[in-house]
């Protein structure tokens, strides 16, 4: 019976550092296993659905009032928790966020939560422990219409000495939770608006797209948007991109730029028509709009992009991966090289 050979141990461990290299370098995902304190809002009379865990409050023009909230630890360990005040969004996604602080307020807030709320606040917890914080909330003289709408945002602070400097020590990473804060005066009913604006060529996160900004104007929810988008060449039937989204989600007063993705198309110049649809429960809205992409700018998004096979981009990322790899297989071979050569050794003077 013939003999199965057995497989080098060079190779073995060559194939190891090989898979060890492929774990290096893919994306680090964390995923949070639980958060380690709770919070719990403590509703106030003028609470109008007494059944939700977020402050849901009538209010009066020239109202003063205190916000209690609970934050509880659940760690065997101290913790430190930020409590801060935001508006409500709407991401790129189509989602009503909480968490996100915008570098420009929307044109048609008038009245930000942020700007009737105390400034945020460091709670320091002991394990086990619960302490009350609360807010100041001040509402305008002048009435409004509508609703005002924000979340507090609690996160955790990651206090870490890689993350340490000689300016401070930096948040690395958090477990975050948000509570909602709506106001409002009246059960007034608003009637739906979106505003179709300006439409640009881009490149996010490495990808090329075109996108349209979409405006909300009133200080109302938008709920189960479906928008339907679709590009085409001036004088030209045939559609070269196109997106359909359904389930979209807006803030009161907020806006956002709804994406197109070229996939691995290139992102083509000239003079474009877009046909926009957009349908909701209470809302439809039509339009077409024209745009230009000039040919620099078409050039440049191209040349960013890591999605278009031979983009600039694309071609700059592989081969700084093809070098680094190479740099940390070169000392790697060396050392195997050398310690098969010693093994081979060995068994040579052994055999004599």
């Amino acid at each position: 019976m013939a003999q199965k050979s057995k497989p080098n141990k060079a190779v073995i461990v060559l194939w190891l550092i090989t898979g060890l290299l492929f774990v290096c370098f893919s994306p680090k995902v964390t995923q949070a296993s639980g958060l380690n304190f709770d919070v719990e809002v403590v509703t106030p009379e003028n609470q109008i659905d007494k059944q939700q865990t977020y402050f849901d409050l009538l209010v009066k023009p020239n109202q003063s009032q205190e916000l209690l909230i609970k934050i509880t630890s659940l760690s065997d360990k101290e913790i430190v928790i930020d409590a801060n005040p935001n508006i409500a969004t709407t991401n790129q996604n189509g989602e009503v966020s909480y968490s996100e602080i915008p570098g420009v307020l929307d044109s048609t807030l008038t009245y930000p939560v942020t700007s009737m709320l105390s400034k945020k606040q460091r709670v320091r917890l002991a394990p086990k422990e619960m302490k009350e914080i609360i807010f100041q909330l001040k509402i305008p003289k002048k009435a409004f219409d509508g609703k005002v709408v924000g979340g507090f945002l609690f996160q955790e602070v990651m206090e870490t000495s890689e993350n340490f400097s000689s300016k401070g020590i930096n948040i690395d990473n958090y477990f975050a939770l948000v509570k909602g804060i709506q106001l409002q005066e009246s059960f007034k009913k608003i009637k739906q608006n979106i505003e179709i604006k300006k439409i640009t060529a881009t490149a996010l996160n490495y990808k090329r797209a075109i996108t349209v900004n979409l405006q909300n104007t009133e200080s109302d929810f938008i709920r189960e948007l479906a928008a339907e988008v679709k590009v085409k060449r001036k004088g030209s039937s045939d559609v070269l991109y196109e997106r359909k989204q359904r389930g979209i989600s807006m803030a009161p007063n907020s806006h956002f730029d709804f994406p197109i993705f070229m996939d691995n198309q290139e992102l083509k110049s000239g003079d474009f028509l877009m046909e926009i649809t957009l349908t909701g429960k209470d809302f439809n809205k039509s339009r077409t709009k024209p745009f230009t992409i000039s040919k620099e700018l078409a050039e440049e998004i191209n040349g960013k992009a890591v999605d278009l096979v031979g983009g600039k981009a694309s071609q700059s990322i592989v081969m700084k991966l093809v070098l680094s790899v190479c740099i940390l297989l070169i000392p790697l071979t060396i050392i195997i090289g050398k310690w098969f050569v010693r093994k081979n050794g060995k068994k040579t003077i052994s055999r004599k």
